[in-house]
């Protein structure tokens, strides 16, 4: 069957060869580029049914080439999505990131925002386990094409989230707390105020996960400013009950509070980042009166030493 569509692939990539060519004895002047175009589609279909991925893509290179020569940028933006699909058959992740990329590009400069931004999104999904970093790449330009071309807000704040995801996994909490205050803006962008609390929440447990408690605190109590109707959410709520659980310094308390069942209702990895914070050193551990006594004998004097330097006898006065 392989062979079949092979054999098709190769009868219609000669039947693209000729239409392209001239021929004064025929009175053919021009080469006819667009039936040599939809021959090359249909060959590289059939070369990519018959898993030859490494010529699919070179066909449908030459299509993206030939739309992109006489200005049908969509078309050459639909090839080379076509040429990205075939890497990822390949597992080659280069050429995934490399066609996805400028496909998403010609179809920003056709006007069509949300198709580029559906081919970042797919292709950084894809990087998300080997190349995280490039994943965040691909996302922030889908946020940034979706914001400024696309006038999405909402769904950039969502590209964004993810972002911050992945680099709280990779431990970049500088850069978390950057996306977050970012994604929070375009919350309050578009009139969602409890997205925006939510977000808010997040960005508090990174400061409180990296130490910063008093940054942790401020933005706890500037969050009514920031956002209207913040100490009313329940992502004010439940800090509220973190920042109580610090304040009395037992360790008990402050884990029940932070492993609030809302905590659960963030994504995994702030779920896994939140369970990683522990009482703030700052704060002084409650005072259990029923402990037993510690001995510290060895910074106090003992009681017969101290005295008998008070037992030699006074000299006389005169």
């Amino acid at each position: 069957m392989s062979a079949n569509r092979v054999q098709a692939a190769e009868r219609l990539i000669a039947e693209a060869e000729k239409h392209m060519k001239t021929s004064f004895i025929a009175l053919k002047f021009s080469p006819d580029v667009d039936s040599a175009i939809e021959a090359y589609e249909k060959a590289a279909i059939q070369l990519k049914n018959a898993s030859e991925y490494k010529r699919a893509i070179e066909v449908y290179l030459k299509v993206a080439a030939m739309n992109e020569s006489r200005r049908s940028y969509f078309n050459a933006g639909k090839a080379l999505d076509s040429a990205s699909s075939c890497c990822r058959d390949l597992e080659d992740l280069d050429g995934v990131l490399a066609y996805a990329d400028q496909a998403a590009e010609l179809f920003r400069s056709n006007g069509q925002p949300d198709t580029a931004y559906h081919t970042l999104i797919r292709a950084a999904k894809h990087a998300e386990p080997k190349r995280p970093d490039a994943s965040i790449e691909f996302y922030q330009k889908a946020a940034n094409m979706y914001r400024m071309e696309g006038g999405r807000v909402r769904e950039a704040a969502d590209v964004l989230n993810r972002v911050a995801c992945l680099q709280s996994r990779a431990g970049r909490f500088n850069e978390v707390i950057s996306t977050l205050e970012r994604e929070r803006e375009l919350r309050l962008e578009a009139k969602s105020n409890e997205a925006a609390a939510r977000t808010h929440l997040i960005l508090i447990l990174v400061y409180l996960k990296i130490g910063k408690e008093g940054e942790a605190r401020e933005s706890h109590q500037k969050g009514e400013s920031i956002i209207h109707g913040y100490d009313t959410t329940d992502s004010a709520r439940v800090l509220d009950e973190v920042f109580e659980a610090i304040d009395g310094g037992n360790e008990e308390e402050f884990t029940a509070a932070i492993r609030q069942p809302y905590f659960r209702s963030l994504e995994n990895d702030f779920v896994k980042l939140s369970r990683g914070i522990s009482l703030p050193d700052s704060v002084p551990q409650e005072l259990d009166l029923n402990a037993a006594p510690t001995n510290s004998s060895s910074n106090v004097p003992e009681f017969n030493a101290a005295t008998s330097q008070l037992s030699a006898p006074e000299p006389d006065i005169l």
